[in-house]
Formats: structure tokens, sequence, C-alpha cells
């Protein structure tokens, strides 16, 4: 009898409603970009729901108990999946994943509060902030642009700004060029620099502020590791 009465035991939790896995991958995508939603749950039918839905969301449509689907996101969202009858204290009733999307095409912009005028090096410079969103590379920099003062007017006008990695490698862009390729992760451990012209010294009026359109590789934004 008590081998009976553990054996059942054992079949009945087997057969409990819970979610097995779910994920949606990958967690940060370009805008316009695709990704993946994948789960797998066990004797139950998954409910699954999102806050921000994709243009090609099946709305109200049944899922199967183990599947992947493929969308097409334009702004971050939160996917749930929950499963009626399924222990929600210890997950396997509910599950939440998140998608981030961000634009591959935008401005970044820093400060430059370091100044230095003594050759081999003539330039203003500041942290670079993070701009690798989703870990994307940035693909190439165009169109800088430098803010300054001229008399007591502040001015915007194209002009040469350059990125330096870690390792004091500086990437220089021109206004008006096509863009220069990059194909590195640019985060805070990254320089921006502003050439001095011939006439800007450092007790007198200096470029403050550089901004640069950034351009990302959408193709090697990183996946979650299985």
């Amino acid at each position: 009898m008590k081998l009976v009465v553990m054996g059942a035991a054992l079949l009945g939790s087997s057969c409990k409603p819970g979610i097995q896995s779910f994920n949606v991958d990958p967690p940060c995508v370009c805008r316009g970009g695709q990704i993946s939603v994948r789960w797998a749950v066990a004797h139950g039918d998954p409910l699954i729901t999102v806050d921000h839905p994709p243009a090609d969301w099946p709305g109200n449509q049944p899922f199967k108990s183990c599947e992947t689907r493929n969308y097409h996101v334009q702004q971050s969202a939160d996917f749930v999946i929950t499963v009626p009858g399924a222990n929600a204290a210890n997950a396997d009733g509910r599950r939440q994943q998140s998608v981030t999307v961000v634009d591959d095409h935008a401005p970044a912009s820093a400060s430059t509060p370091t100044c230095v005028d003594t050759a081999p090096i003539r330039a203003v410079s500041g942290k670079m902030p993070t701009v690798s969103s989703c870990g994307a590379p940035v693909a190439r920099i165009h169109d800088p642009v430098v803010q300054g003062i001229i008399g007591d007017q502040i001015s915007n006008s194209p002009r040469r700004v350059c990125l330096v990695d870690p390792s004091g490698v500086r990437t220089c862009v021109e206004p008006g060029a096509t863009g220069t390729p990059l194909n590195k992760v640019v985060d805070g451990k990254w320089t921006i620099e502003i050439p001095l012209l011939d006439a800007e010294h450092c007790d007198g009026p200096v470029p403050g502020l550089a901004t640069l359109q950034i351009d990302l590789d959408c193709d090697k934004v990183a996946h979650a590791k299985e």
C-alpha cells in the first residue's frame, strides 16, 4: 500500500500545470527588428499578453503549449505568460520577459570639460556616454556639430570631432563627410575630443559640447544565452 500511495503522489505532482520555459530573444533590439518569443508549458493552456503589442501580434488567438513565434517590434514591451491553475508562488504560473527597443540612427552628445593646448594634443575632451545600445557596435559616425561661443552668443556649427577608445586609438569624423566607419562598441570608457583651432587656447573661449550622429549595426545585437 505504501508503494501505491507514493506512486500516486509522484504521478499527481508531475501532472501539475506550469511554465517550463519562457524566453524573448534578443532582449534588446533596434526599432523594427525581429524578436523570437519561445515558451513551453505542461498540462495547461498558456495565455500570453503584451502591454505594447507588435503590429503582427495575433490578439486573442490561442497559443499552443510549446511554440516559437517571431514578431517585429517598434517599441519596448513586457511579455507575460500565465497558466491557469499553476502555482504562482514559485513562478510556475506567471513569468515576464521584456524587450527594449532603441533607435539605430540617433544623436549622441557629450560635454568637453577638459582642455589641453600643449603639443602634440590640443583639444577639449570629455567622457563619451554609452551609445552602443543593446550591445550593438557603432557602424559609423557622421555629421559632427560643435557648440561654441562667439562673442556673447552660443553657436552650433559643423566641425571635426574625434572618438578615442580605451586604448588611445582615435577615430575622427569631418563635417560634411558621408560617414566614418567605426565598428566598435562605444561605452563610458571612451572619450570624445574636439581639436582646438589655431586661435583657440584653454585660457579663452573653447567648445563645450559635441554631438555626433550614431548608426548602430543592428545585425550584431547580442542574443540571450541559452
